[in-house]
């Protein structure tokens, strides 16, 4: 790895005194495969990390064990230390280029689904699965039930 220079290092501490600036520097950082707590660490020993606690609402001695590559801190930690950068830790789907979506396919059920089923829970009736005896040993079978009667909904 490259060695920077000083003036390199001090001159990116005083840009990230600006939250505006740590806010891209974090999200590049992330797009760039740089680890989290690795970025994070370099804001807040740049705003100075007492001060940076005390705009996070956390103690310092916390801070420093959260932005620490040996310790795991939770998602609630983390986004204590993004909030006063005005960034927040959530997940979004990939959407992959050029790849073709394949069509989702149909969930099969264990059921026999019908239209009196359907009405049943477009009403907002409880539907609950029940164990029926079929003919000779070893024949049950599993219906659906509406909560509260006694026959079942599909046949």
């Amino acid at each position: 790895m490259a060695r920077r220079s000083r003036d390199w290092n001090e001159g990116l501490a005083r840009d990230l005194q600006s939250p505006a600036f740590a806010r891209e520097f974090l999200v590049a950082a992330i797009r760039e495969g740089i680890p989290l707590q690795q970025a994070l660490g370099k804001v807040i020993r740049a705003a100075g990390v007492k001060e940076f606690a005390a705009r996070a609402g956390v103690a310092s001695p916390n801070v420093l064990r959260a932005i620490n590559p040996r310790h795991n801190p939770t998602q609630e930690t983390i986004n204590r230390l993004l909030r006063p950068l005005g960034l927040r830790l959530s997940l979004a789907l990939i959407e992959e280029r050029g790849a073709r979506r394949r069509p989702e396919r149909p969930v099969k059920s264990i059921y026999p689904i019908d239209e009196k089923l359907l009405a049943a829970l477009a009403d907002g009736q409880q539907v609950r699965p029940k164990r029926q005896a079929g003919r000779g040993p070893g024949k049950h079978r599993q219906v659906l039930r509406v909560v509260g009667s006694s026959r079942p909904v599909s046949a």
